[in-house]
């Protein structure tokens, strides 16, 4: 399940599922060993989800097989992934909350674009406010 969800990320996958880990919220549930919202909820993605952050910090400070080693790199390729996206929606609410410069509204607008995990809802909150203080400077002129 981590390589699938690493997957999805590195590639960015559009499909349904893939979307649902793509996102902090997807991630954060994965963490916490819930099924991240947008997946099916059967029993076995329930068990899976479940299991995953028992095991992982279980033989953290284990010695075990190259297959523990994978799974912790993976975990810990999930868990910057997260950090990243957590310090990027920051950003930009920050932004959308005080910043008058459109020119950094665009940079934060690119960088979320950029990132690995989806940002659609504050890409379009960026995306709204560029526009309105662009109208706003063009309403004063």
């Amino acid at each position: 399940m981590l390589k699938k969800c690493k997957e999805a990320i590195e590639d960015k996958k559009k499909d349904e599922e893939s979307m649902a880990v793509r996102t902090t919220s997807g991630l954060r549930s994965l963490f916490e060993g819930r099924v991240p919202a947008g997946m099916s909820e059967h029993g076995s993605n329930v068990a899976v989800f479940d299991c995953l952050p028992h095991f992982h910090h279980h033989v953290t400070n284990v010695k075990c097989s190259e297959w523990c080693v994978n799974m912790r790199r993976k975990w810990r390729w999930l868990e910057g992934r997260y950090q990243s996206g957590v310090e990027l929606e920051r950003k930009v609410d920050e932004a959308l909350e005080s910043s008058e410069d459109v020119h950094n509204l665009t940079d934060l607008k690119k960088e979320l674009k950029q990132h690995d995990l989806s940002h659609r809802s504050r890409a379009k909150a960026i995306a709204r406010e560029i526009i309105r203080r662009t109208e706003d400077v063009t309403d004063s002129d």
